[in-house]
């Protein structure tokens, strides 16, 4: 069965960088999502930062989550369809301190509404430790 999510790479709070959204088909639970987000981290930083370019941090994540992992696409968060479970925001990228949002998506399938609601805060070591809990991984 696949977990479907979405990957939000932000600018951060104090830049004007719109978010760039990545779809994942499959296997996004909050243990599989701390690998796919350790294979970005991990390739965004045998990168490198080359000013000379003018590559920024949000757009190094983003190389090294694409080049670091399998079935994704960038896409809108807003225009996807309803079976979407999670959502992970990342901010601070380049380091093992990166700030993640974990959201899970409650459906109310018999009304059409979806509910988005957060469930973790804190940096990629801090989920790693979170996700081993599955219990965590659904709100009541």
């Amino acid at each position: 069965m696949s977990t479907r999510a979405i990957y939000k790479f932000g600018g951060g709070p104090r830049t004007q960088e719109a978010p760039i959204d990545i779809y994942k088909h499959h296997d996004s639970y909050p243990s599989g999502a701390v690998e796919w987000i350790k294979h970005g981290v991990y390739k965004a930083s045998a990168l490198g930062v080359d000013a000379a370019m003018g590559t920024n941090k949000r757009d190094l994540m983003v190389m090294g989550f694409l080049l670091g992992n399998t079935g994704h696409r960038l896409i809108s968060e807003e225009k996807l369809h309803g079976d979407i479970e999670y959502v992970y925001e990342i901010q601070n990228y380049g380091d093992m301190e990166s700030e993640i949002k974990a959201y899970f998506i409650e459906h109310d399938w018999d009304n059409d509404t979806s509910v988005k609601k957060l469930i973790f805060t804190g940096s990629l070591d801090e989920m790693e430790e979170w996700s081993k809990g599955e219990e965590t991984w659904v709100v009541e």
